[in-house]
């Protein structure tokens, strides 16, 4: 009988990919999962009956099998030259890697062509530049404790 798993980060419970196999024989041979990561094996009667779990169904079944939510997959990459962020993508900081020169990052809203402020964060090109040109002041920074 078919089998389809969801494969996961295990330290973030990040859902990096599902994979459909022909028996549980193909799957437990371990081509389709590797270090870092870990698995959970669907239930083939749901699978027949409601298809292939869509993105947001497999986050919830890892984090129900984890006991505990994922980490956020939503990164953006990073120019070490310049520091401007040049692409967002979905990953998994501890297990992608990027080819030297790029820096992968979790960030929630962050965007590409946003650059880093005076203060370290990322903002949007107008917001920094109206910054650099002292037309707008950057907010605060948050202090510890409140």
């Amino acid at each position: 009988m078919a089998v389809a798993a969801i494969i996961y980060g295990a330290k973030s419970g990040i859902t990096r990919r599902i994979v459909h196999c022909d028996t549980m024989a193909e799957l437990a041979r371990g081509r389709h999962y590797g270090d870092g990561e870990s698995i959970v094996i669907l239930d083939p009667a749901k699978i027949m009956a409601e298809g292939l779990p869509d993105l947001d169904r497999c986050k919830a079944l890892v984090a129900e099998a984890r006991g505990l939510p994922a980490e956020d997959d939503r990164c953006i990459v990073i120019d070490n030259k310049t520091g401007d962020i040049v692409e967002v993508r979905m990953a998994d900081p501890s297990l992608d890697v990027l080819p030297d020169g790029l820096t992968l990052f979790q960030d929630a809203k962050a965007e590409p062509g946003w650059a880093l402020d005076a203060q370290g964060e990322y903002a949007a090109p107008v917001v920094a530049e109206a910054i650099a040109d002292g037309a707008i002041e950057a907010a605060p920074a948050a202090k510890d404790g409140g």
